[in-house]
Order: C-alpha cells, then sequence, then structure tokens
C-alpha cells in the first residue's frame, strides 16, 4: 500500500497470496481491538456512534486524536474506530 510497483515487475503470485494472508491476520487482530475498545466506551456509558447528528463530534474527535503522530501515538485504534463510525453513518440508508 505504501510502496508501489513503478518499474510494473511481474508479480509473484505466491507472494502476492502471502502478503494478502498477513494482511488479512493483521485486519483479524486489529479488528479484535478496535472491538474490545468499543466495549470499554460502551460500558463507560458512550453512545451516539450511529446517530447521523454526531456525526461533527465523531469527525472532530477523530481529527483531534490524529493530529500529529506524537499526538497520536497508541490512539491508532480510536482513530479507526472513529472512521468506522463515520462510515457507517456514510452507508446507513
Amino acid at each position: 500500500m505504501i510502496h508501489k510497483n513503478w518499474q510494473e515487475k511481474q508479480i509473484d503470485q505466491a507472494w502476492v497470496k502471502e502478503e494478502i494472508d498477513r494482511i488479512n491476520d493483521v485486519v483479524d487482530q486489529f479488528a479484535m481491538a478496535m472491538k474490545e475498545r468499543l466495549a470499554e466506551k460502551v460500558r463507560e456509558g458512550r453512545t451516539g456512534w450511529s446517530d447521523k447528528s454526531s456525526s461533527d463530534e465523531i469527525y472532530n474527535a477523530m481529527l483531534a486524536h490524529a493530529a500529529s503522530t506524537h499526538l497520536a501515538h497508541e490512539r491508532e485504534i480510536d482513530v479507526a474506530n472513529f472512521a468506522m463510525m463515520l462510515w457507517n453513518l456514510r452507508t446507513q440508508s
């Protein structure tokens, strides 16, 4: 995702499968961490994640958590959860 195949070299399909498997493993682990953090926040009484009127507040919270590398250190899960909330609000019918 970070490095692009600018030279358009032939890509080894075995490597592609291994890379996709690695990505899927990390995404599964990250999703579990996201779920754990969300459950923690629900137990604290947090609500509003699926309320369209909360979208500005969610967006601002996401930006605040991701403001800089230094400030966002160890807040990646929070940023991802806010992004999930915004994605959900955008895709609601």
